[in-house]
C-alpha cells in the first residue's frame, strides 16, 4: 500500500519490471518508462485477482482507510461495493479472514502505524463438537509471505479426547475407525475441569458445555504439539479438511475450511504499543465464521462446533 501510495502521490517517478528470473529491474533512466510528476493527477494503480472482489478488495479498502482521515472501515467496504459489485449480487468483500484483515488496517492506522511481526507460535488447538474424518493442519508463510506451507498436520498421539460420550460404542464404518485411532497413545482422559490448570489452554478447555455439543458431533478434543510448531510471522492459518469414507480404499473431502489470523493485532498490539501486545492469547472462532473453499464462504458439511487457539509470540522478527 506505502509504495502504491507513493506512486499515486508522485513520491516514486519511475517503476519497477520483473525479470525472468524474478529480480527488479529499475527502470529510472529509461525515459520511455519513467512519468513525470507534473502527470500525476492522471497516474492509477491497477488492482487485481482471480475474481476482482475478495484480495482486491482487500487492498483496495485497505488503501482508502490507511491513506485518508476520512474513510472508515464501513464507508471504505460500503464505497468498493458500490463500485464493483452488481445490485442485488451482495458485497464485495465477504470472507471472514479478509474482513479480519481490513478490521486490522482500521486498528493499526489509529494505532499510529506501528507493527511489529514475531515469530507466532501454536501452542494448542481446542475444538469442540469435532466431526469424525476431520484433519487439522497449521500453516504459515515462507520466504517473506511468498509461500504459504503446511507446518504440521496433527497426528493421533498429539490428541487428548475431552468427551465422547455422544460416540456409540461399536461403530462401524470411519467413525469408529476415527475414535480407534484417536484412542491410541492418548493422555488421560479429562472428564471435567482441572483446578490445578492455570495456563491458558486449561481456562479454554473447562469453558466447554454439554450445550455446544450437536447429535451429529463425536467429541471434544484438545491438539498438543509434540514438537513446538514456530512459524516464520505473526500470521496463522488453521486448515480442516474431513474425509469420509463408504468403500474401502475410496474417500471423499467433504467440507474444508480455514482461518487466518494475527498474533500481533489478536494480541491488541495496536492498543498497547509501548509493549508491543500481548506475548500470548487465545483466538477463538465458530465453524459458521470460517473461510470456505477456494476463496468462498462455502464450506461443506460441518466440521466441528467451534474452536480456539493457544498461541505465543516469540522473538521479534521486525519492528515498523
Amino acid at each position: 500500500m506505502t509504495s502504491m501510495h507513493a506512486w499515486l502521490s508522485g513520491e516514486q517517478t519511475s517503476f519497477h519490471q520483473i525479470s525472468s528470473d524474478n529480480a527488479p529491474v529499475d527502470t529510472s533512466g529509461d525515459s520511455s518508462k519513467s512519468i513525470s510528476t507534473a502527470n500525476t493527477n492522471e497516474r492509477v494503480a491497477v488492482v487485481h485477482c482471480k475474481a476482482g472482489k475478495g484480495r482486491s478488495g482487500t487492498i483496495a479498502t485497505s488503501y482508502l482507510i490507511s491513506h485518508s482521515p476520512y474513510w472508515t472501515k464501513h464507508d471504505a467496504l460500503q464505497r468498493f461495493t458500490e463500485r464493483r459489485m452488481r445490485p442485488l449480487f451482495g458485497n464485495g468483500i465477504t470472507i471472514p479472514s479478509q474482513l479480519r484483515w481490513v478490521d486490522y488496517v482500521e486498528r493499526w492506522t489509529s494505532g499510529g502505524k506501528h507493527y511489529t511481526d514475531s515469530k507466532a507460535e501454536v501452542k494448542e488447538i481446542h475444538v469442540w463438537g469435532l466431526r469424525d474424518g476431520v484433519k487439522v493442519f497449521v500453516r504459515g508463510f515462507k520466504e517473506n509471505g511468498k509461500r504459504i506451507e503446511i507446518a504440521h498436520e496433527m497426528q493421533p498421539e498429539e490428541t487428548d479426547v475431552v468427551r465422547k460420550e455422544r460416540l456409540q460404542q461399536g461403530s462401524s464404518g470411519i467413525v469408529g475407525v476415527a475414535w480407534n485411532i484417536l484412542s491410541q497413545n492418548l493422555g488421560s482422559v479429562r472428564n471435567g475441569e482441572d483446578s490445578e490448570q492455570k495456563d491458558a489452554g486449561a481456562q479454554v478447555a473447562s469453558n466447554a458445555k454439554s450445550s455446544d455439543m450437536t447429535s451429529e458431533a463425536t467429541g471434544d478434543v484438545i491438539f498438543r504439539p509434540k514438537q513446538a510448531i514456530v512459524l516464520e510471522t505473526s500470521d496463522i492459518n488453521i486448515d480442516f479438511e474431513r474425509r469420509v469414507s463408504g468403500v474401502p480404499g475410496v474417500s471423499m473431502v467433504t467440507s474444508v475450511a480455514h482461518v487466518w489470523f494475527n498474533t500481533f493485532f489478536e494480541g491488541n498490539g495496536p492498543e498497547n504499543r509501548e509493549v508491543k501486545g500481548d506475548r500470548s492469547g487465545v483466538f477463538q472462532i465458530v465453524w459458521d465464521d470460517m473461510d470456505g473453499i477456494k476463496g468462498s464462504y462455502q464450506k461443506g458439511v460441518k466440521g466441528f462446533d467451534r474452536m480456539a487457539v493457544v498461541w505465543q509470540n516469540n522473538d521479534h522478527n521486525t519492528e515498523n
